[in-house]
């Protein structure tokens, strides 16, 4: 089943983003390889054209899991989340309806 993982940064550790952006993205080429990933990007505080540490916010994580549970460990597991940049996270089953739901 399809998740959404809503993580919020702590607004004091964004910039902190670029030292773990590479394991970050690992993970998530991961799970687009198993062809487990929607869609996953940063969420910004202010529309700028590229997401530069000060305008990340957070992150948004649209993934194929077997569980909530599996949701909460993968998302425990991430760099941000161990390194403390995420300050909370939101777990919600995602029905993916347009295109072709």
């Amino acid at each position: 089943m399809w998740f959404a993982l809503w993580a919020e940064d702590h607004p004091d550790r964004s910039r902190e983003r670029p030292q773990w952006r590479d394991r970050h993205l690992e993970r998530l080429n991961s799970l687009l390889d198993e062809g487990r990933l929607l869609v996953a990007g940063p969420l910004l505080r202010q529309p700028v054209p590229e997401a530069l540490p000060d305008a990340c916010g957070g992150s948004l994580i649209v993934a194929d899991f077997s569980s909530p549970e599996e949701a909460r460990h993968w998302i425990e597991e991430d760099p941000y989340r161990k390194a403390g940049i995420f300050r909370s996270v939101e777990i919600c089953p995602f029905l993916p309806t347009v295109p072709g739901g």
